[in-house]
């Protein structure tokens, strides 16, 4: 996994030659772009599934929704997953129309739509979880994310190798103005 940052812009004050002047909008300043990259091992995955069921009515699509959540459940638990890996989420329910210009809007019947989301510790686990997931009936694996217990101080060193890259061309460019940098003045990510 990269996580790579880039720092958007670092506004730095050329030094003139009435040191310990302020800093004033009107004073000269480079700005310069920086980007900084770290890969980290991935330690964890979060995979959701969607479930879709269809019936003629709201209710019977709602019905068949319910029977196919709970048998991916059973599914992803029969792999192994203890019941706080698993939650539910984002569940809707809505019509199906098909839509053609001649005859106009056609009710087809009703969709029944929930979202599975399971927390998985093992990243060697995923592949197996996700056919255990599609095998108990799920309709579409909506998202695999993979993410690390060492996220922040990934970040920190992402972030600090483009300050410096930063630092490095504004220096180059002040330098080639004839001037020196001063403080920085505007910095962000």
């Amino acid at each position: 996994m990269k996580l790579t940052m880039q720092i958007l812009s670092i506004a730095v004050g050329i030094a003139s030659s009435t040191a310990g002047a302020q800093v004033v909008p009107t004073d000269p300043q480079v700005v310069a772009t920086g980007r900084g990259e770290a890969r980290i091992k991935p330690t964890r995955a979060t995979v959701t599934f969607t479930v879709q069921g269809r019936g003629s009515t709201a209710a019977l699509a709602a019905s068949e929704n319910a029977s196919i959540v709970t048998a991916t459940m059973r599914s992803l638990q029969a792999v192994g997953l203890k019941p706080d890996e698993i939650s539910n989420g984002a569940y809707v329910v809505a019509p199906e129309y098909d839509y053609n210009s001649q005859t106009g809007r056609k009710l087809l019947g009703f969709v029944a739509s929930n979202a599975i989301r399971v927390e998985i510790a093992k990243i060697a686990d995923v592949g197996r979880i996700i056919d255990a997931g599609l095998t108990g009936g799920a309709n579409q694996v909506s998202s695999a994310q993979y993410s690390a217990d060492n996220m922040g101080d990934a970040r920190r060193s992402a972030l600090k190798d483009a300050f410096d890259e930063a630092r490095r061309d504004a220096e180059a460019m002040a330098t080639a103005a004839g001037g020196s940098l001063g403080r920085v003045v505007l910095m962000s990510n």
